[in-house]
């Protein structure tokens, strides 16, 4: 047995509720199917969300896990997990400005204090960095965290 996905792991304050349809609909115009198998799961504070474009692509998931299939497409699993509070502690890498070269920072330490937090983890079958499709997927997530800020 060969361990498969790759964990995309974002921070927001959207509620996963909010951007959940949209993130489905997204899904449908890439795929081009109406009927996507989606299987939902819900616990306090955390929510998944399991997609499959048809049954072709559940049974190779089922068989293979996330590993891309013949079509160079896999399943995608959601995970939301809300946070009533989060601190952590993170680093800031180094940091060029493009426009002005003399404009450097060294990497620093940082503390974040956030309360009412999503946190998404997106199980992809590839490394964004080296798969179209994993990117993609990826980016319509970010796209919809970005732009649906909860009012």
């Amino acid at each position: 047995m060969y361990i498969t996905g790759n964990d995309c792991v974002l921070y927001s304050n959207t509620s996963i509720f909010l951007i959940k349809d949209k993130f489905e609909m997204e899904l449908k115009k890439k795929w081009g199917e109406n009927n996507i198998i989606i299987q939902e799961k819900n616990e306090t504070d955390r929510t998944e969300f399991f997609y499959a474009k048809n049954d072709s692509m559940l049974k190779h998931h089922h068989n293979k896990g996330y590993a891309i299939d013949d079509n160079g497409e896999s399943c995608i699993l959601l995970i939301g997990n809300r946070f009533e509070r989060l601190n952590a502690d993170i680093i800031i890498p180094t940091q060029n400005n493009f426009y002005d070269p003399a404009y450097i920072t060294d990497a620093y330490t940082s503390r974040l204090m956030l309360i009412d937090v999503w946190e998404y983890t997106l199980v992809l079958p590839s490394l964004i960095t080296t798969d179209l499709y994993s990117k993609c997927i990826y980016d319509i997530l970010v796209n919809l965290l970005s732009f649906n800020q909860p009012k």
